[in-house]
């Protein structure tokens, strides 16, 4: 994985190598997620339990003197600390589905908290001398203030915890409401139409005996990257470079928008970058077919027109051909679709085992890729997503990677 990390830097520069570490690193630490969710709830939950214990101790400890700033820090302290002590140790003590109605009632306290510290902050000096002055006036202004505080406690909890559930999604199946909202991800289903389209490119790999194992596949929901989302392919020169494999490439660059377009009915915007690239191939893919009359520099019209008729004639026959196969695939793009937007990233073994009963249609080329690629046959396995089999990298070796399909 590091020598395809330094290679994408070396050939396609620091922001997309940048981003391309960026999305391996959180795909490797959901699956570490995965793995041992138990553990790192247990450990997470035990340390608020520590730390926030900690904190109370210190806010109540006795102060020789306070002046507003101490008083501030204590009541924030104390507010964070009580809220971390119920999260973590309620964990251990109470049945999940109270302690998900609980977070809600520990974040409007913490909030409550944070109002009062800054209350504190900004009122201690004006606050001492009425109390001190007038003792009965300035108690029943704390009591009112209180009052009126406690009032509309419930309310705003809930409150709250509705806007929390609404910003973010269940990531992964949990039993419960409350892992449910530990393991939240951001909202998701903007970025479906990027898993479709990423899916469908992905779909093209079943047309060989393998899938190479430079092949990945990810989104990237950063908003500061370049592309929302890329399909590898093995870089191909010389003589290696067949017509088949020439072909397959330009089907692979349609794929993309097709399978928009089956599911949403529209080409996305991933589209115009896609044909450009089909565009600036099919060129010379023309030029090579011995059944085509196609001119490397018109000189006239005529033989500008008769360039483009081909190359209508050529994106038609392909476009054709893959939708057939995408829709008889449908399934299997969907499938893949979910475990792009669960995971971020597939790798080759994941590929092909999402791969592994796609039907072939007609009309399609065959990528014969060259015999010093070694990849992941197309087996089917029980679990597509997940599993420490399938996310071995270490044979990324002597092999040359570019990011050819972006959206």
């Amino acid at each position: 994985m590091l020598k395809i990390l330094l290679q994408a830097l070396s050939k396609d520069g620091p922001v997309r190598g940048f981003a391309l570490a960026h999305v391996l690193f959180r795909a490797w630490a959901r699956r570490t997620y995965d793995q041992h969710t138990l553990g790192i709830l247990r450990l997470a939950h035990g340390g608020m339990l520590a730390v926030g214990a900690f904190a109370v101790v210190w806010a109540l400890w006795p102060a020789t003197t306070l002046t507003g700033n101490s008083a501030a820090l204590r009541i924030l302290t104390g507010s964070l600390g009580a809220a971390a002590a119920f999260t973590g140790g309620t964990w251990f003590l109470m049945p999940a589905l109270h302690r998900a109605t609980l977070l809600g009632e520990v974040m409007a306290a913490a909030l409550y908290g944070s109002l009062l510290a800054v209350l504190a902050w900004l009122s201690w000096d004006k606050a001492s001398s009425p109390a001190l002055s007038d003792p009965a006036r300035f108690a029943s202004i704390a009591f009112i203030c209180g009052a009126v505080l406690m009032a509309f406690a419930h309310p705003l909890s809930l409150f709250i915890r509705h806007r929390v559930m609404r910003m973010y999604a269940n990531h992964y199946a949990f039993e419960t409401p409350y892992h449910q909202l530990i393991a939240a991800r951001p909202a998701r289903a903007i970025w479906r139409p990027v898993a479709i389209h990423e899916a469908g490119h992905a779909l093209m790999y079943a047309l060989g005996s393998l899938v190479p194992e430079d092949a990945i596949a990810y989104i990237d929901r950063d908003t500061l990257s370049p592309s929302a989302g890329a399909v590898s392919l093995p870089r191909v020169q010389g003589v290696e470079l067949t017509m088949a494999l020439y072909d397959w490439k330009l089907h692979t660059l349609l794929a993309g928008m097709a399978a928009e377009k089956l599911f949403t009915g529209t080409y996305g915007l991933g589209a115009g970058g896609d044909l450009q690239n089909w565009a600036e191939l099919a060129g010379g893919y023309l030029l090579l077919r011995e059944d085509v009359a196609y001119f490397p520099e018109p000189a006239n019209d005529l033989e500008l027109a008769a360039n483009k008729r081909e190359l209508v004639v050529l994106k038609r026959r392909q476009l054709r051909a893959v939708s057939r196969y995408l829709q008889v695939n449908r399934h299997i793009v969907a499938r893949i679709a979910d475990c792009l937007e669960e995971v971020d990233c597939l790798d080759h073994a994941q590929l092909a085992n999402l791969l592994g009963d796609v039907v072939r249609t007609g009309n399609l080329p065959t990528p014969e890729w060259p015999t010093r690629f070694d990849g992941t046959p197309m087996t089917r396995r029980d679990q597509p997503c997940r599993g420490p089999e399938m996310h071995d990298r270490s044979r990324h070796e002597g092999k040359e990677h570019f990011f050819a399909i972006r959206r």
